[in-house]
């Protein structure tokens, strides 16, 4: 009976995905509200950052920048962790597509890589004229894993004194100060990654605002779009694994700003995922989204002028367990799938929109045996 209900669970599991996936496929390939090319794009990942602790009280300066932004709400990563999570955003691909799927401790030992076929980000605008520049904190994004491929220049700094945020600046200054346009500049700090500053998330937060003010000011008058994001939240509440080890709002929920010419001051509610940022900005590159590589998300674009798009399950994979999870929201309903070894149960629950939300646990119901296994 047990191995039943594995067919029967992995049989779903497997449709679920499959559908899912061509609808976005599809979705990807539908003719965009084109803009004209811009001169420059910056990509800011502000790791591990809650999209709840994006307040006047705790980033004062960043909250600014989101008002006069189109501001992502409800903005979710495909992934709980970083490597996975950044993988997406280059290759606007889930996961389990993008070949970063493995288990965590095993992702750099078995020779994981993003796959050759999936343009990055970098390559794709590199192939249309931008010159590229990334700086990066030491660490998970090596470029062994394939994260510095488009880049003319793929900078990984060294903490110093636990800090990052400074030498990033530092780099951002010098950049422009040379630098070709068009460009495009990824940025990725972990300041707020680890309670480095001041012994607290919140003081971490506070300090990384503070000095985002310099890299903001630095990119004014650039003719630049800026896209802030996170690549996945925390869960504060634990002292230890505060991220990677689950597929819950606390680790997915993350914050999405989008700043620049052309770009109206809007709060979004409807749900997107990062996947969508490579078609986005795509679009307002004015590349020809016919092209290949775009990625299996949606140009985010219309959102910009306040138009809707068509509603996707939002999707995410990938913790640090390995594959074989998948979670998939849709409405107010969120369904997880685990791995038979690593839970007794698949389960379902109704998804209050608040962080504080109680989990209302149910085993999904096998089919009648009297139902053919085969529909």
């Amino acid at each position: 009976m047990n191995s039943k209900k594995g067919k029967i669970s992995s049989r779903l599991r497997v449709t679920i995905s499959s559908l899912i996936i061509l609808q976005l496929c599809a979705c990807s390939s539908s003719s965009p509200h084109s803009k004209r090319g811009l001169h420059n794009v910056v990509l800011l990942c502000l790791d591990a950052l809650r999209a709840d602790h994006v307040t006047p009280e705790i980033m004062p300066k960043l909250s600014r920048v989101a008002e006069q932004s189109t501001n992502f709400r409800q903005a979710y990563s495909n992934a709980p962790w970083t490597i996975p999570s950044v993988a997406s955003v280059f290759t606007g691909a889930y996961p389990s597509y993008h070949g970063l799927n493995a288990e965590g401790h095993l992702v750099a030992l078995e020779g994981n890589r993003i796959r050759t076929d999936i343009p990055t980000l970098a390559e794709m605008l590199a192939d249309h004229g931008f010159s590229t520049a990334a700086f990066v904190t030491h660490g998970p994004l090596a470029p062994q894993l394939g994260f510095h491929r488009g880049f003319d220049r793929y900078e990984e700094i060294k903490r110093r004194n636990g800090h990052d945020i400074e030498q990033i600046s530092d780099r951002v200054r010098t950049f422009l100060e040379t630098a070709q346009q068009p460009f495009f500049l990824y940025l990725h700090t972990f300041e707020a990654h680890l309670p480095d500053t001041g012994g607290s998330y919140q003081e971490d937060l506070r300090y990384l605002d503070e000095r985002l003010d310099q890299i903001f000011g630095l990119l004014q008058g650039q003719q630049t779009i800026l896209i802030v994001f996170s690549d996945h939240g925390e869960d504060i509440s634990r002292p230890k694994h505060r991220h990677g080890f689950d597929l819950t709002d606390e680790l997915l929920h993350v914050p999405l700003v989008i700043n620049g010419a052309g770009v109206h001051p809007l709060q979004v509610d409807e749900p997107v995922q990062l996947i969508d940022l490579k078609p986005t900005i795509a679009d307002l590159a004015g590349l020809d989204r016919s092209l290949p590589g775009t990625g299996q998300g949606r140009s985010l674009v219309p959102m910009l002028q306040g138009e809707s798009i068509q509603p996707v399950p939002i999707i995410a994979e990938a913790p640090f367990q390995g594959p074989g999870w998948i979670r998939i929201a849709w409405a107010d309903f969120t369904l997880v799938f685990r791995p038979n070894h690593q839970s007794s149960d698949n389960w379902w629950w109704k998804e209050p929109r608040k962080p504080e939300r109680e989990f209302q646990r149910q085993p999904l119901r096998p089919r009648p045996s009297s139902q053919p296994e085969s529909q």
